[in-house]
């Protein structure tokens, strides 16, 4: 693939996506005086001579019978009855802004967006103020091609379900990080000379190793490189492939929503040096059946909001005295079986709320 041509998406700002997109959707129903689809792109007008592009709008009864709209390009300014318009910003409003809502939608014989079915490429030219679009499900997609490769930092985008997108280069005056699910062909490369980010057997890493970005696809039973000591926010999130994870004792942190929405996760063994586990790192997360905490763990919190833990069966906790565990999320604590190691933990679990089955072992 040419370096220039590259493919590329990402935002950690979550919020922040969502409050802009309703801002700008708001001023565009407020400014927009008109509606025009050119060369396969929705291009909302405004009466200042700007306009807002998209292509989610475009619904299979806005494509004209024969056309063929595989290959699209999104202008940075267009002409239509003889006025001139820049092109500020594209995909103001989609449809998910954080890779948690794109795993909740579906493709469905309800859809009627024609894009998702049908877009195989997509060039985004350069000089376009605000980029904030993603692929959710676009099953036919195989390249995004900016003419300006900087214009994917202003990017906040994710790929989900796109099994013939094609590989993506990041080059190294580029500060990005791809997020990507269900993309089982598609792996991402970073310039070797790149800053701050590195792949090693499909995994995102920091440059020097230590910190764990992004999990794509991972063996069933995935065991943690000794080199790491963070787990980055989302780093597993919507991970279909594994089954199990095993962290090694380097791992000192990990981030929020971790190990969240992993369908087919059954258990999980913490690193010895871990001391606190927060609480939403296992959001949606329904299958896991088993968690062991090492010796010196000291802080337990298990509460994801009422979503997750559902199927929790086993929990080891190794550590000789607690400073605190909230275990309110466990959805069926009479078929959950907690083992400890003295009584002195035994009597925090109990004041703690949990009228299960207590095993010192």
């Amino acid at each position: 693939m040419n370096k220039k041509g590259i493919t590329a998406f990402f935002s950690h700002t979550f919020f922040a996506a969502v409050f802009l997109g309703l801002c700008l959707l708001f001023s565009l129903k407020v400014n927009a005086s008109e509606t025009v689809m050119i060369d396969g792109v929705m291009y909302y007008l405004e009466d200042y001579g700007t306009a807002e592009a998209s292509i989610d709008s475009v619904t299979t009864r806005d494509i004209p019978a024969g056309s063929d709209f595989s290959e699209v390009t999104v202008h940075n300014q267009i002409v239509y009855n003889g006025k001139t318009y820049k092109v500020t910003n594209f995909e103001f409003d989609p449809p998910e802004d954080t890779l948690e809502e794109m795993i909740l939608r579906k493709t469905d014989s309800n859809d009627n967006r024609y894009y998702p079915r049908h877009l195989k490429k997509l060039t985004i030219e350069a000089g376009i103020d605000f980029l904030d679009t993603n692929f959710s499900n676009y099953i036919a997609l195989e390249e995004v091609v900016f003419e300006d490769p900087k214009d994917m930092e202003n990017m906040g985008l994710y790929f989900y379900n796109c099994p013939n997108l094609k590989d993506i280069y990041i080059p190294a005056n580029v500060d990005v990080l791809p997020r990507l699910r269900r993309c089982p062909n598609t792996t991402v490369a970073f310039a070797p000379d790149h800053p701050k980010y590195k792949v090693v057997d499909g995994d995102i890493y920091s440059k020097n190793g230590k910190i764990l970005y992004d999990v794509p696809n991972g063996s069933k039973n995935y065991k943690v490189k000794k080199t790491v000591k963070k787990i980055e926010y989302s780093a597993f999130y919507g991970n279909d492939n594994i089954k199990h994870i095993k962290l090694p004792s380097s791992v000192k942190k990990v981030d929020g929503f971790a190990f969240g929405d992993m369908k087919n996760l059954k258990s999980i063994k913490f690193s010895k040096e871990m001391i606190a586990v927060r609480p939403d790192i296992f959001y949606r997360t329904d299958k896991l059946k088993t968690l062991t905490f090492p010796k010196n763990i000291r802080k337990i919190s298990l509460f994801c909001d009422g979503i997750g833990l559902k199927k929790l069966r086993k929990i080891y906790i190794n550590a000789p005295k607690l400073k605190k565990i909230d275990l309110a999320d466990i959805a069926d604590k009479s078929k959950c079986t907690i083992y400890v190691k003295n009584n002195t933990v035994k009597n925090q679990v109990k004041k703690a709320g949990f009228k299960g089955k207590i095993v010192v072992r």
